[in-house]
């Protein structure tokens, strides 16, 4: 997943193909992987990171890269949550919604899994709770 300026870089020092061939997600899933897609700034949120893996468009030129390596809704967010935990080794502890797991989950102001793909970005988390204990909640937005 690349921000603009990832993009500019790449197309600059790699060229077009190859850019065109980065990330390969979905060939990863096939083959029985289980990606993570994580990032380590807060300039491109979870919800940024989902669609551009569901889209495969970047926002610069509105062009999809190699479309055959789109993954699904669902690939997705299991891409953010209960991927993830098996990458550190904790995947009895978290990722999934389950008794003997912590309550960790966000609550958000559409469904993601019918909101157009070119919106996912836009969803807001309305409450993070963590362990079973709300940890953020938007003033008025749940309850």
């Amino acid at each position: 997943i690349l921000s603009d300026s990832m993009l500019e870089a790449a197309l600059t020092h790699q060229g077009t193909e190859r850019v065109n061939n980065m990330l390969p997600m979905k060939s990863y899933i096939n083959l029985g992987m289980k990606p993570a897609l994580e990032g380590d700034t807060f300039d491109y949120p979870t919800f940024w990171r989902m669609e551009k893996a569901i889209t495969k468009k970047d926002d610069m030129y509105k062009r999809v890269w190699n479309p055959k390596e789109r993954v699904t809704r669902q690939e997705a967010l299991w891409m953010c949550t209960n991927w993830p935990p098996y990458h550190i080794g904790e995947e009895k502890k978290v990722g999934t919604i389950e008794a003997g797991k912590y309550a960790d989950f966000v609550v958000i102001d559409r469904d993601y899994m019918t909101v157009p793909e070119d919106s996912i970005h836009e969803i807001k988390i309305l409450m993070t709770v963590l362990g079973g204990k709300i940890v953020h909640e938007v003033a008025g937005a749940v309850r």
